[in-house]
């Protein structure tokens, strides 16, 4: 009974990774500190009411771009309450807008990233 348990608890412990990779992206800030950084989004303030905004989810066989650009267009309510103009493009990583998601790296391009400029009313 001791070895079945022990059994259990190794698998339990060897399969907890391969299950929790295949989580969906996620909607929240890129956290740039840490492997992954280059997911989720990132915008920057380039006049008083006009941002670039970016969605990356980079790797995982559960990419979706469906996601991505629902998880941009939230982003983009959030920057503009009472809405704006503007919208997004499916651009290749190596072609990002913001600098901390420029991914020339072959990989890349099989993840395409949602970008977009937006001007709030």
């Amino acid at each position: 009974m001791k070895q079945n348990t022990m059994k259990f608890k190794t698998l339990l412990i060897l399969m907890i990774p391969i299950l929790t990779s295949c989580a969906p992206a996620q909607y929240k800030k890129a956290d740039l500190g840490w492997y992954g950084g280059q997911q989720e989004y990132l915008d920057k303030k380039i006049s008083e009411d006009t941002y670039i905004l970016e969605y990356s989810h980079i790797g995982g066989y559960n990419y979706s771009l469906q996601v991505s650009k629902g998880h941009w267009e939230t982003r983009a309510k959030e920057l503009c309450p009472n809405g704006y103009e503007g919208g997004y493009e499916v651009v290749h990583p190596a072609y990002a807008r913001i600098e901390e998601f420029v991914c020339p790296q072959r990989f890349c391009g099989s993840y395409p990233l949602v970008s977009g400029i937006i001007k709030c009313k």
